[in-house]
């Protein structure tokens, strides 16, 4: 028998080819394994790492309000990032951030917002002075070309902050008051027509006079409002709304060069002494010279105006406070704008168009979506006031007629709002505020012109029998121009055009 061992060889190097190729694909594919698999044991190390890092700065942060609520945790800004470090054995706030190791960690506190049932909103509510959201973010790089984070938030509240609860509402009385002066403020008779409440003070604004127009009036004791000496500043022009974000006041002004004004507010002791800077709006940026702002409304960065004429919904970006931008403007509406409201994406604004009473305004393309025209019993009374209370309803307030002067809308679906009740108060609305379950009604009636009823059911306001028994009247001098319910304190301000009392504190009993 012949025998090839040419042949044999041959086959012989295709077999130690073939072995050696499965070998290698064999040990690739293991080595893939154990570095997948080390790679993925390594990144929930890490994610771990990261987490008990965040959680340890909430922890501190927990510790540093702990040691007081004005007087340690709300003394550093920490809108924009915080540090942590020790003093002795207190944490206290350090720097911008934090590292170890390979993990840098931030914390940020931001305002809390809240609607009219005291649920957490993220626009178009209230700013709660006694809570604030808390953020520990942890960032690191898992590799050269990949980047991680994580971040825990928990809410801090100021628990500790006594809340004066007397008694029901169904017969409210007046607390304190509160008279601006010749001799406190430069005029005894100019208006109070706008307020705001803040940690303490209630910024109010007042019609332009031979005195001041912004005043931090000082209602730590609700009894005895005080206002220091520095606690107001010169404007120039009425105040006809005010709202706070962080460190500053937006005031809508009538003044013709400084429409929307801005003040630093961080200190009320040295308001006299804050830098006002502003915005002009003219023909060129929003298309008239003189109408005036009317209206202010805030959501994160943005700040909303609505103003007599002109363009009459105005969108700022206030990301630099100081210095705010234009970002667009809208002159859909008809009629002359008269209050406002924003909740979610959209602006609810009240209008004198008997046609539109109600206009819905688009947040992102600043255009008029939806109108509501209330023509219940009389077509020609105008829209005046407006607050959103909650569970997609909002209330109008209108001007007195043989129609019903308030209402409650169905905004579920936004461009296309509907009426769920009507209620019958006889008198003009003059402005609302919501709360507890409870509508405030500013009203213009001799007698009895601040109205309280049972808001626990949106849908049936008119129903006399559930408003009997939560119905609360009080004569405040024919005088409301604005009315603030703030929910933690169960206190009404009032903004009042009584020259006795340009402020007044109610309380229930």
């Amino acid at each position: 028998m012949l025998i090839n061992i040419k042949d044999q060889q041959g086959l012989g190097i295709i077999e130690v080819i073939v072995a050696v190729t499965l070998f290698v694909i064999v040990a690739v594919v293991g080595v893939a394994t154990v570095a997948g698999s080390y790679s993925t044991n390594r990144l929930g190390t890490e994610e771990t790492q990261a987490t008990i890092f965040a959680q340890s700065g909430l922890d501190a942060v927990r510790s540093i309000k702990k040691q007081g609520w004005d007087t340690n945790f709300l003394i550093t800004d920490c809108s924009g990032g915080c540090g942590l470090g020790l003093s002795g054995n207190s944490w206290v706030w350090s720097g911008t951030e934090n590292t170890q190791g390979v993990f840098t960690r931030y914390i940020t506190v931001s305002d809390v917002l809240r609607d009219g049932s005291g649920n957490i909103v993220t626009s178009g509510g209230n700013l709660d002075p006694d809570t604030r959201r808390i953020e520990s973010s942890v960032t690191w790089n898992f590799s050269p070309n990949r980047s991680n984070a994580i971040s825990l938030i928990t809410y801090l509240t100021n628990y500790a902050k006594l809340i004066p609860v007397v008694g029901g509402w169904t017969n409210p009385i007046s607390q304190s008051v509160f008279d601006l002066t010749n001799s406190n403020s430069g005029n005894n008779n100019a208006d109070a027509i706008s307020l705001f409440y803040l940690s303490d003070y209630v910024f109010l604004g007042r019609s332009s006079s031979g005195g001041t127009e912004l005043y931090a009036v000082d209602v730590s004791d609700l009894s005895a409002p005080n206002l220091c000496t520095n606690c107001q500043l010169e404007l120039g022009g009425s105040v006809n709304d005010v709202k706070i974000s962080g460190n500053y006041a937006y005031m809508a002004s009538t003044s013709n060069s400084q429409e929307l004004q801005i003040v630093n507010v961080s200190n009320p002791l040295s308001l006299n002494t804050a830098s006002i800077s502003s915005v002009n709006l003219n023909n060129s940026n929003s298309g008239n010279n003189n109408a005036d702002a009317v209206a202010l409304e805030i959501s994160g960065n943005s700040l909303y105006m609505i103003r007599a004429g002109g363009n009459e919904f105005i969108e700022f970006n206030i990301s630099t406070p100081t210095s705010p931008t234009i970002v667009g403007t809208d002159n859909d509406i008809t009629g002359t704008p008269t209050d406002m409201t924003v909740v979610g994406g959209y602006a609810y604004v009240t209008s004198t168009d008997n046609n539109a009473e109600l206009q819905v305004i688009e947040l992102n393309s600043r255009n008029v979506v939806g109108t509501l025209n209330l023509d219940e019993g009389n077509n020609s009374a105008d829209a005046l006031s407006i607050v959103y209370a909650g569970n997609n309803r909002i209330l109008v307030g209108r001007d007195t007629s043989q129609a019903p002067e308030l209402y409650s809308i169905n905004i579920s679906t936004p461009t296309s709002p509907t009426i769920a009740d009507t209620a019958e108060i006889n008198d003009s609305a003059i402005d609302l505020s919501f709360g507890n379950g409870f509508i405030f009604i500013a009203i213009d009636n001799n007698s009895s012109d601040l109205l309280i009823l049972n808001g626990s059911d949106l849908d049936n306001i008119s129903d006399i029998t559930l408003l009997t028994p939560a119905l609360g009247f009080l004569d405040v001098s024919n005088s409301p121009q604005e009315i603030l319910y703030e929910p933690l304190l169960d206190r009404l301000f009032i903004a009042s055009s009584n020259d006795n009392a340009e402020l007044e504190i109610i309380r229930p009993q």
